[in-house]
């Protein structure tokens, strides 16, 4: 990929990556819907004197416009949508993209390992998928082979899946695709 070339982050949060790969030299954007996590975000790059874009973007909201990335990278939000809004994110995502665009995931997926926390179990329902927090859906967290096919019925085409286990923390599963 050229230096230059335009990355979209979602879930940007704070910025982190989005400024590590402002700093390789790529033209990027973060987006995240939580309004306090994008002011971090563009205090750190001034800060930092880095040069990103930052903007509070509801990714379950019908996006228009968009198409100019080469990259869309989820640095973890696909988990914490839910339901029916998961084919809107993924319509937003292909949008965003230019033809022949990649879609890096990452995103939590199976069951939690026994060595997570017991409050963290004591969340989990198996039967949604999901982790419910007060009796309200937060995360869900399908099987990989769901996953995958879910966003293959999206116009998407996987070229390279692995799952990364670590002791004590749920599944993650890094997946990159192209626009089909």
């Amino acid at each position: 990929m050229s230096e230059g070339a335009k990355l979209l982050v979602l879930g940007c949060g704070d910025g982190e990556m989005a400024l590590r790969l402002a700093q390789q030299g790529f033209a990027v954007t973060g987006w995240d819907i939580v309004p306090e996590a994008i002011d971090w975000a563009r205090r750190k790059g001034r800060d930092r004197r880095i040069g990103a874009n930052f903007e509070v973007v509801d990714m379950v909201s019908e996006i228009r416009g968009g198409g100019g990335f080469e990259v869309v990278l989820d640095d973890h939000c696909f988990h914490c949508i839910i339901g029916d809004d998961r084919k809107i994110f993924l319509r937003n995502v292909r949008s965003s993209l230019k033809q022949k665009g990649i879609f890096v995931l990452r995103t939590h997926c199976d069951d939690p390992p026994a060595t997570m926390p017991e409050a963290v179990l004591k969340m989990w329902d198996p039967m949604s998928r999901c982790q419910v927090f007060g009796g309200v859906a937060g995360r869900y967290m399908g099987r990989r082979s769901d996953i995958l096919r879910e966003i293959e019925e999206a116009g998407f085409r996987l070229v390279e899946a692995n799952v990364f286990e670590a002791r004590g923390e749920w599944p993650l599963l890094e997946a990159l695709f192209r626009v089909s």
